[in-house]
């Protein structure tokens, strides 16, 4: 059932989505500062949230050095990997998709956001 969720959020979202979009990732450097409490994107060190780097093209749920919640490890068994609109669906739905996953600053509802954002975390090397 969650995935059929997932998928149709995705759908929806693909339809309207403005963060597909050509973003700045040097904006989304700046709105990723509320990131950093939790996500490191410099070090492969993992805080209360995963580290990001190489975050577009990972896996989902691929660290090994993490311990992802049920729902991110039920996601992950799609095999599926972040990409741009995984990214901006995540983001969009956060809370709908992963009800006992914690995220402090998600969704992101604005969509200019989201088109700053996921470029700036395809600037971020990989490991």
């Amino acid at each position: 059932m969650k995935h059929h969720l997932i998928a149709a959020i995705g759908f929806l979202l693909q339809l309207n989505s403005i963060a597909l979009a050509e973003g700045d990732a040097t904006k989304g450097a700046t709105i990723f500062k509320k990131c950093v409490a939790c996500h490191d994107a410099t070090n492969a060190k993992n805080k209360t949230g995963p580290h990001l780097l190489g975050i577009v093209g990972r896996n989902i749920s691929s660290d090994p050095d993490y311990k992802f919640s049920a729902p991110m490890l039920e996601y992950e068994k799609l095999n599926e990997t972040w990409h741009e609109e995984k990214l901006d669906t995540y983001f969009f739905f956060f809370f709908k998709i992963f009800t006992s996953t914690q995220m402090a600053f998600g969704p992101l509802r604005n969509g200019e956001d989201r088109s700053h954002l996921i470029p700036y975390l395809k600037t971020l090397p990989t490991t």
